[in-house]
């Protein structure tokens, strides 16, 4: 469904007084599945009932600092959400009634940046979740978390929004890419070629195609030492064309790793 389809289904919801306690946004984009959480929260927050956007409510949450909307985002060099964001920040924040608002709202649009730990203090909550208290977690794909967390939210899939499709210069250059044959070479076309809109299509593009190959090896033990020395690669990378953007981080991780498991199958 598309980003309105996703809003009306959940304004229906709300209006009915049937907001699920958790919702999992798959596809689209960190950003698209955000507005849609932000939304959702001005919506059932809104002091004159309507989203009216002017009253105090509305503006701290169109501001980022209402005190019942509670966002967390991976962190550091790992880029992981730690499990003391959990522990520490978000359940000792859930063991009390919004603060201002009729109710509180937990965003977490990558929830792929958790962490083992942090992913397991996440289930506990979700598997009683507080009154008024309403999640929404996202991801490219939603079997890259754990079962148990899927299967306590309502998914929502964008998955229309995930088409991203390549100007002609792009293409020639993926193609190049497809035909690169190591990390160093492709790291020699990232140098080439400095257009950075163009590597955002070209990157987007391909961790769509092959996220879930990407969770496919991660979920192979026995490639575990390849994956990390791949991951390094990846993130090196990652640094130089986007030092704080995450989701691009993911792309080219996902585009290394498969590239490495497809050369790998063929010299056996």
């Amino acid at each position: 469904m598309n980003h309105d389809t996703a809003i009306a289904k959940l304004r229906n919801a709300a209006a009915k007084s049937r907001l699920a306690q958790s919702y999992l946004l798959t596809g689209g984009t960190p950003q698209l599945r955000t507005r849609i959480a932000t939304t959702v929260a001005q919506d059932v927050n809104c002091q004159e009932k309507v989203s009216c956007g002017s009253c105090e409510s509305c503006r701290l949450i169109q501001e980022e600092v209402h005190p019942d909307i509670v966002k967390l985002e991976g962190e550091g060099a790992s880029g992981q959400i730690p499990i003391q964001a959990i522990r520490q920040r978000l359940i000792p924040l859930l063991a009390h009634s919004p603060h201002q608002g009729n109710k509180r709202i937990v965003i977490i649009s990558n929830a792929e940046q958790l962490a083992g730990p942090s992913a397991n203090a996440l289930l506990k909550t979700l598997e009683e979740p507080p009154a008024h208290t309403h999640f929404f977690l996202g991801a490219d794909n939603a079997i890259a978390l754990l079962p148990t967390i899927r299967s306590r939210c309502v998914t929502l899939s964008l998955g229309a929004d995930n088409r991203i499709s390549l100007s002609d210069d792009s293409a020639a250059l993926y193609a190049e890419i497809e035909d690169a044959t190591n990390h160093q070479q492709i790291a020699h076309l990232v140098k080439k070629h400095k257009d950075r809109e163009q590597w955002v299509q070209i990157l987007l593009h391909h961790s769509y195609e092959c996220r879930s190959k990407l969770v496919s090896l991660l979920a192979n033990p026995a490639e575990t030492a390849v994956q990390i020395k791949r991951i390094r690669q990846a993130l090196d990378l990652a640094r130089k064309i986007e030092r704080h953007n995450a989701h691009l981080g993911l792309a080219i991780e996902s585009w290394l790793l498969q590239e490495q498991h497809v050369k790998s199958k063929r010299t056996k």
